[in-house]
């Protein structure tokens, strides 16, 4: 069962038409919309998000307050800066760090899912990078 992504915008979208598109997102993401910095942060510590966009087109949004913080408040949550693509580059590259999630997800398992015997007791070589 797949669940709903969340996703956090950090722009006020009656400023940025692009931004705002993200109110009819495609199957199972939602999109949820903070005017600033500090109202992401307060729905960030109250509510689990996928992924946020920071919209660095907005000079009055903090985004390296947003960067710092954020991460803190949601340890798993991915950061895409908005820089004034179009909606559809944007969505492309919002699919492409889900996308990426889901094959890092399926690596761990394929590590963790050994077949064979011998390596029962050994634990997967590690690496520092």
């Amino acid at each position: 069962m797949k669940h709903n992504k969340h996703i956090l915008i950090i722009s006020d979208p009656g400023l940025n038409s692009v931004l705002s598109g993200f109110t009819a997102m495609p199957g199972n993401m939602q999109a949820y919309f903070a005017s600033d910095e500090e109202r992401a942060i307060e729905m960030a510590n109250n509510q689990h998000f996928d992924l946020a966009v920071i919209d660095n087109t907005n000079n009055y949004i903090d985004n390296k307050k947003l960067s710092v913080v954020l991460p803190i408040l949601l340890p798993d949550i991915e950061l895409v800066a908005y820089k004034g693509e179009s909606l559809t580059e944007l969505k492309e590259e919002i699919q492409k760090v889900f996308d990426f999630q889901k094959y890092q997800r399926i690596k761990r398992m394929l590590v963790l899912d050994s077949s064979s015997r011998e390596d029962i007791n050994k634990l997967p070589p590690f690496s520092s990078n």
